[in-house]
């Protein structure tokens, strides 16, 4: 929901961002205005770009300030509520999808879980994988295509979106990626699980959750264990959000 182009992964290259979760007149007071770290942002670009993730820089205002929508301020101002403070990298998956407009587009997996997993070698190069905090924060957005009865507007689905309905895919495409958080030991991938329902229940979270899976799958790689919790999983209107953890 913010900058993306449209088959590579972007790297926000600016100064600095701002931006607020304001929408439809609301929370315009929960806002951020934060500097990005340049440095991290060349070096985690140059070593994807090495180790063949498809990605770009992206700039904005020849390098000015780039505006957030509420998607990216929203992780930000918890972070920032909750105290925490560090270098800044912003990335955003591409825009491309299928023909069935939101689903993922397959070809996109293998780079997803490429540059998951280049990721945390970075931070391990870096010596931050033992030795700091991380926080990667992805989308918990899920199946798109409940039905609901919302009937406030704040809340309903844009009509030009046009979603269509498919309560039990959409349901049992949410209960697959809890049950992928909750079990890390069963080796099924997160694609194996919830690809082809991706294909009605049209999450615009898979993408970033296939990227947080090959952060995962680096550390299990070398004998890491990871215990995943669920936070909380809510259907409010036409689509899920969840909420959780992985600590290892």
């Amino acid at each position: 929901h913010g900058f993306c182009l449209e088959d590579d992964i972007a790297v926000y290259w600016s100064r600095d961002v701002k931006g607020s979760a304001e929408w439809k007149g609301d929370w315009a007071d929960v806002s951020v205005d934060l500097p990005l770290s340049r440095k991290r942002s060349n070096e985690l670009l140059d070593a994807w770009k090495a180790d063949g993730v498809k990605a770009q820089s992206m700039n904005a205002f020849s390098g000015g300030t780039c505006p957030l929508g509420w998607a990216e301020v929203i992780p930000l101002w918890l972070l920032q509520q909750a105290g925490y403070s560090g270098d800044l990298v912003i990335v955003s998956i591409p825009h491309s999808r299928t023909r069935d407009r939101m689903a993922i587009d397959p070809r996109h997996v293998d780079n997803y879980h490429l540059a998951g997993e280049k990721l945390a070698e970075y931070c391990a190069d870096q010596g931050m994988w033992k030795n700091e905090r991380v926080f990667l924060a992805v989308s918990g957005d899920l199946a798109h295509t409940h039905p609901t009865s919302c009937t406030n507007p704040l809340f309903r689905p844009d009509p030009r979106s046009n979603f269509p309905q498919n309560g039990s895919d959409a349901g049992e495409f949410d209960r697959r990626v809890e049950q992928w958080v909750l079990d890390r030991t069963r080796g099924r991938s997160l694609a194996s699980r919830c690809l082809e329902l991706d294909k009605t229940a049209l999450s615009c979270g898979l993408c970033g959750c296939l990227l947080l899976e090959g952060t995962l799958h680096y550390g299990e790689s070398r004998g890491e264990a990871y215990i995943g919790r669920v936070l909380v999983r809510k259907t409010p209107t036409y689509f899920t959000m969840m909420s959780c953890v992985f600590t290892r």
